[in-house]
This record gives C-alpha cells, sequence and structure tokens, in this order.
C-alpha cells in the first residue's frame, strides 16, 4: 500500500544515514558508491512492474490537451482543488527549511559525523509519523489529519525563530514527524475525489504546484537564513502558517456537508 512504502522509505532512509555515521570516517567514497545501490535495484526493479491501472480514455487532439482539461477541472471542482491546497501546504511547509538543518546544527555546537545522527532521528520520527499515520488517518476526520501536522510544525518553528538553541533545534524532530504524516495521508486523500482514470494526471499536477510553490518558498527561507539562521524558522512560518486555518474550515465544512447528504439518503 502507499503507507507501507513510505514507512519502508523513511526506514531505508534511516538505516543508510546509520551506516555513514559507521563508515564516514573511513573513506566518503563509500558512502558515495553505497547512496547509488537503491538506484540499481530501482532500475532492476522497474523492469519488472506490470501497470494494471485504468487507462485514460483520449478525447482530445493531443494527451497535452487532455491532461489541460483533467488539470483544470480539478481546480474548478470544490472537493480536488482544496484538496490540492492541502496537500501543496501540508507537504512543502516540511521541505523548503530542509536544506537549513545541517547549517542549523553547524550554529548550535553540533560538528562532523554526530550530525548524521540528527539527521537519523529526523528519518526516525518521520517513520514514526508514517506508522501513525497508517493506524489513525481512517480514524481521524481529513481536516484533522491535515491541520494536525501544520500546527505541530508552526509551533515547532516558531520556537525556534524565537530563540535558536541545541534545545530548541531538538524540536525539529517534529518536522520530520510532520513529514511522515502527511507523505501517508494527503495525496490519498485527494485521490479518493478523483475519478480512477484522472488519479495520475491529478496527483502529477498536485505536484507539480507543490514544485512550484516550492521554488518560492526555498529561496524565501534561504535568503532569510542569510539574514539570520533562526529566521528560517520564521519564514516558514510566514509563508505557509496564514493557510493553515481556511484550508481546514473548507476541509471541515466539506466533510459535514459530505455527512449531511449521506444521512438524508
Amino acid at each position: 500500500s502507499f503507507g507501507l512504502m513510505s514507512s519502508l522509505c523513511q526506514l531505508i532512509c534511516l538505516v543508510y544515514y546509520m551506516i555513514g555515521f559507521a563508515i564516514g570516517d573511513m573513506d566518503v567514497r563509500q558512502i558515495i558508491v553505497i547512496s547509488a545501490i537503491p538506484f540499481v535495484f530501482a532500475i532492476v526493479a522497474g523492469c519488472f512492474i506490470q501497470d494494471d491501472s485504468e487507462k485514460l480514455e483520449k478525447t482530445e487532439s493531443s494527451p497535452f490537451k487532455d491532461m489541460g482539461k483533467i488539470a483544470k477541472a480539478s481546480l474548478v471542482n470544490p472537493e480536488t482543488n482544496i484538496r490540492i491546497a492541502a496537500f501543496i501546504v501540508a507537504r512543502e511547509i516540511t521541505h523548503g527549511i530542509i536544506w537549513c538543518f545541517t547549517p542549523l546544527m553547524h550554529f548550535v555546537g553540533i560538528d562532523g559525523r554526530w550530525i548524521v545522527l540528527g539527521w537519523a532521528a529526523n528519518s526516525l520520527m518521520a517513520y514514526i509519523g508514517t506508522r501513525l499515520a497508517r493506524k489513525f488517518n481512517a480514524r481521524l476526520p481529513e481536516w484533522v489529519c491535515f491541520a494536525l501536522p501544520a500546527t505541530i510544525v508552526v509551533v515547532a518553528a516558531a520556537a525556534m525563530s524565537l530563540k535558536l538553541t541545541a534545545l530548541t533545534l531538538c524540536l525539529y524532530v517534529l518536522f520530520g514527524a510532520a513529514q511522515g504524516w502527511t507523505s501517508v495521508t494527503m495525496m490519498p486523500n485527494l485521490k479518493t475525489h478523483v475519478n480512477a482514470k484522472q488519479q495520475v494526471t491529478v496527483e502529477s499536477f498536485a505536484k507539480m504546484c507543490s514544485q512550484l510553490y516550492y521554488i518560492i518558498a526555498v529561496w524565501v527561507i534561504g535568503r532569510a537564513a542569510d539574514i539570520e539562521l533562526r529566521y528560517a524558522a520564521l519564514a516558514t512560518i510566514l509563508l505557509f502558517a496564514p493557510f493553515v486555518i481556511p484550508i481546514a474550515l473548507r476541509l471541515k465544512h466539506q466533510e459535514e456537508s459530505e455527512k449531511s447528504k449521506r444521512l438524508l439518503k
């Protein structure tokens, strides 16, 4: 399942960080070689993949027009456009600042090979986040599945932006937990409101929009970090926090409307 793959991905990252921690002082080249191994496995596994997905029937003169038509429809549809927005915010709220994590650890006095333990802790929390999401996603309202990790990130970022110390930097692992949670919940929640034959196109469109916002976010966060490192956390709050409550309220309203419609039937 999608959730299982997300959990395995984080677990493999954790294993690789620990391997890097063990052999990093011996030969840096070995780490580079070991990093290539998963790609070799991916190439081999790719040769055996069988596509059993439902195919989209061609309705326009070119596939690009078909994709554009589906993308436009997903933006017009209130059930999908709000979930695309939720996906963008939930995915990128932990993404833009990730490039600052190593400099942040240097800033608070963590040096050399011990930095990898910080990344390992982040992956461990991401793995825990995926496990919790797999357990609770079906039990919690969709708006809670979105608002909970976003709120945790905003609170952690606020503490880091006020005073950056080794103690407040420990809160960064909550970014990892949120990343793991959202990797399991947000895209499947979007796809449940999309026709099976259009899911791949809508997923690609949502990820493209997410990357476009990431380009803006990472530039702003990077410029803020150039002024002072703790401002990277502040920039994260300013870029994403204003969207959390409006998106959560719209998701809650839609869920309540859908529940009312089911009761009337």
